[in-house]
């Protein structure tokens, strides 16, 4: 009996983990110029590498900075249109015993 308290003891605390139930994006997207300043897209999207699917991204206030997908892991195809042009970029998500670990991507743009 003690046994089987043990084990769900361990199991509910995660095995010393600090896991949050916390929803969390998948990708980061940053866009930039040459110089290392934020750049505002018009649109960002992102697929999973062999899916056709683009879907939006979500604009943070100065639309330098976006985020995709909610707890996605796997290969990802990021697309980023600024000023009329398209710029790509490819992510991995990996994700460990509390669910994904959010991926940071930075987009820079050419003069």
């Amino acid at each position: 009996m003690i046994r089987l308290l043990l084990i769900v003891l361990l199991l509910a605390a995660g095995c010393g983990r600090n896991c949050t139930l916390d929803i969390r994006p998948s990708l980061l997207v940053f866009i930039e110029d040459a110089d290392g300043e934020p750049v505002q897209a018009e649109e960002v999207q992102f697929t999973e590498t062999d899916l056709p699917e683009l879907r939006p991204c979500t604009a943070g206030d100065d639309r330098s900075m976006w985020s995709c997908g909610q707890e996605l892991g796997g290969a990802f195809l990021v697309r980023a249109e600024v000023d009329g042009r398209l710029y790509m970029a490819d992510a991995r998500v990996d994700s460990n015993d509390c669910g994904i670990i959010t991926e940071s991507v930075w987009i820079q743009t050419t003069p």
